[in-house]
């Protein structure tokens, strides 16, 4: 998560640097508004930041919820035994999930 949050930090002070650097640009399109309006800058910056994090926030959860003896592949390894590593559930038939 830590990730996304500097992924979404880097990108709300790029966006608002840029959407302050171009108001002169997009003024003649703007009906009813400042090119500085602050409600409408604040609302606007902060639905994309809550929409980037979400978008981190749920694969994350779902990844921790999973069991990673059962992410691992079916197969068995030709080297695994050689290492002495647990590769794969073939490799270790004797753990059992906790969950």
């Amino acid at each position: 998560m830590r990730e996304v949050l500097i992924l979404v930090s880097v990108g709300v002070v790029a966006g608002v640097t840029g959407a302050l650097a171009l108001t002169r640009v997009v003024q003649s399109q703007l009906f009813g508004l400042t090119p500085h309006d602050p409600l409408t800058m604040g609302l606007a910056t902060g639905a994309l930041a809550m929409v980037a994090c979400a978008a981190g926030y749920i694969p994350a959860l779902r990844a921790s919820r999973l069991d990673p003896i059962a992410a691992l592949p079916l197969r068995r390894s030709s080297t695994c035994f050689a290492k002495g590593v647990l590769c794969c559930r073939a490799c270790a038939p004797g753990i059992v999930s906790s969950r």
